[in-house]
């Protein structure tokens, strides 16, 4: 398959995300993750693009070596540094394994004046140096996830630099550093900012569609059951982040505003404030509808129907269990390359507990029993609700994507919807 051609870049921006410093002229200036999974490629001192490849197992971090001669990938999904030699003509050659580090999720990265990368561990609350070849030299253990790092100042025993890790949780307070320093409040100066971060990563003057992607507030989300007031505290109001919003959208930089993760007596506050202050409408909802978790439908689906707020479906099947790739082998047995193969984390997450991979085996087998292929069922049952406005799908490779696509136009029969409220009304929705 052709590798696309990438857009130029704007080297000021690319180089913000990358980290990496610019070289003199005819050496790369900084690598590059463009948008499409599996790529990678540099950036040029005059701002020309030159793509890597594009089949890199979830390419997340890369270095240039300080030569400019070669260009190192890490690849989280595959466990392992691939390299490439950057050639005279600005070309990308001898692809090689520079580096296996099993069991490690590979993730921002930065190169040492020995030429060994420093990397953070995605899912090993650790940050690792590892040689050419494989040589572990370090690991430095952190006290959460850990997603990027970079060479810190000189450790006070050897004088050497050290790795300064910038951690990340993914819990639900969803304690990420990397976004506002790891505030756990969202203040309306960091919603002006994030929005106009946005605008310039993206080369655009305005947003169709602006959403605060879980609530600024205690509520149990991404797991959790129960609301606990114990643990509430002082974030910013409800009404402070409409006010925010609307300030975005008549500076002209927003079009509409929506939330996401949200609970209904959320939703009903934001649109009770709105109305009463005459601030930005709620337009959107993307919270998770699939048959293993369904929770829009005990409430919050009347009220996005009265108030005319739009559901944006994500996970629709649920993790890819809803395609029946795990019926047989189990959550660890369906590819090496496959996420819940490779990492236990995910494999501790809402959509691979026991009880729904029992649901998602169940919902499976009253698929094929009505002809229909799992993902056929569950991207059918989304795509013709009245609920659903919008279904967001995912894939990994093209052929999934196809099958996605493709499941478009299926129509679930009268009794078929019969048989699966049946099953929901027994096992309810063990992914909530």
């Amino acid at each position: 398959m052709p590798l696309p051609l990438l857009p130029p870049i704007d080297p000021m921006l690319a180089k913000a995300v990358s980290g990496v410093p610019s070289q003199p002229d005819g050496v790369p200036a900084f690598s590059y993750e463009p948008k499409w999974d599996g790529f990678r490629a540099i950036v040029w001192a005059d701002g020309t693009v030159t793509a890597a490849a594009d089949d890199l197992l979830f390419p997340n971090g890369s270095v240039i070596t300080d030569d400019g001669s070669t260009l190192i990938v890490g690849e989280s999904m595959g466990a392992r540094y691939t390299a490439f030699t950057i050639t005279h003509d600005r070309g990308l050659t001898n692809r090689r394994i520079w580096a296996e580090v099993p069991g490690m999720a590979p993730d921002g990265c930065t190169i040492d004046a020995e030429g060994a990368i420093w990397f953070a561990d995605a899912l090993g609350k650790q940050v690792v140096r590892v040689r050419e070849g494989g040589e572990i030299t370090d690991q430095l253990p952190t006290p959460d996830n850990v997603y990027a790092c970079m060479l810190g100042g000189p450790d006070a025993r050897s004088g050497e630099e050290v790795a300064d890790p910038f951690f990340g949780g993914a819990g639900p307070a969803r304690n990420a550093d990397w976004i506002r320093g790891g505030s756990a409040n969202l203040t309306p100066h960091e919603m002006r900012e994030a929005c106009d971060a946005s605008l310039e990563r993206l080369h655009t003057d305005v947003l169709d569609l602006y959403q605060i992607h879980w609530p600024n507030r205690n509520v149990p989300t991404f797991g959790p059951l129960y609301f606990d007031p114990k643990k509430d505290g002082n974030f910013t109001s409800i009404h402070d982040q409409l006010a925010a919003l609307a300030g975005l959208v008549q500076a002209g930089k927003v079009r509409h505003v929506g939330l996401s993760n949200e609970t209904p007596w959320g939703l009903a506050e934001f649109v009770r404030l709105a109305d009463a202050h005459g601030l930005p409408a709620i337009a959107t909802v993307q919270n998770p509808y699939t048959l293993v978790n369904r929770v829009v439908d005990n409430g919050l689906d009347e009220m996005m129907h009265r108030y005319g707020v739009s559901l944006l479906a994500y996970s629709p099947l649920g993790f890819g269990l809803l395609t029946g790739k795990y019926d047989e082998v189990g959550l660890t047995g369906a590819g090496a390359n496959d996420r819940l193969t490779r990492f236990e984390a995910f494999r501790k997450q809402r959509w691979c507990r026991p009880e729904v991979l029992d649901a998602a085996r169940k919902y499976n087998a009253l698929a094929r029993a009505h002809g229909l292929t799992p993902t056929q069922m569950a991207l059918a049952f989304c795509y013709t609700n009245w609920r659903v406005a919008s279904t967001i799908i995912g894939a990994n490779t093209v052929a999934q994507l196809d099958e996605n696509l493709d499941a478009w136009g299926t129509t679930l029969s009268p009794e078929l919807l019969v048989q699966i409220d049946a099953i929901r009304w027994a096992i309810r929705d063990p992914a909530q």
